[in-house]
């Protein structure tokens, strides 16, 4: 990062097999937390702008809608490891003046998660050099409801 120098750091690394993440929690937690607490350290030194990292819906249990009042309740520990992340990420911002955003998606995306994700499908479509859709003329909404 010394010689990228970077203004916002965007932190979607994660291991993305929640079922693995039963079997194996040390792997999942070791990677995934000392993975973030490495980013958001690094972050802070080069005192970049904006860190953003993607939470999980899961963080939140098998409830069909969030809202921003809701608690966290993880049912395993790709979840509960998501929620470490956030309050860490939470530390950073308030002891440290870490500027940070999280947002809470739907959609994983890595090793391990479906090849028809609409972040695989943007992606291809991005580093072929070929047109991204906009469907619904960015009007839509997505509600559990």
């Amino acid at each position: 990062m010394k010689s990228f120098k970077p203004d916002v750091v965007v932190h979607l690394a994660w291991l993305v097999d929640w079922r693995d993440s039963n079997q194996h929690p040390y792997k999942h937690f070791y990677t995934d937390l000392v993975g973030t607490l490495n980013v958001l350290h690094v972050s802070m030194l080069h005192k970049v702008k904006r860190f953003i990292f993607m939470n999980s819906s899961q963080s939140f249990g098998s409830i069909c809608a969030v809202f921003e009042e809701d608690t966290f309740k993880p049912e395993n520990v790709y979840a509960h490891a998501k929620v470490c992340a956030v309050h860490m990420i939470e530390q950073y911002m308030q002891y440290k003046s870490l500027p940070a955003t999280i947002f809470t998606s739907w959609e994983v995306f890595g090793e391990g998660a479906p090849e028809q994700t609409i972040v695989r499908r943007l992606v291809r479509l991005a580093l072929k050099d070929e047109p991204i859709p906009l469907f619904c003329e960015g009007k839509q909404i997505f509600d559990l409801k």
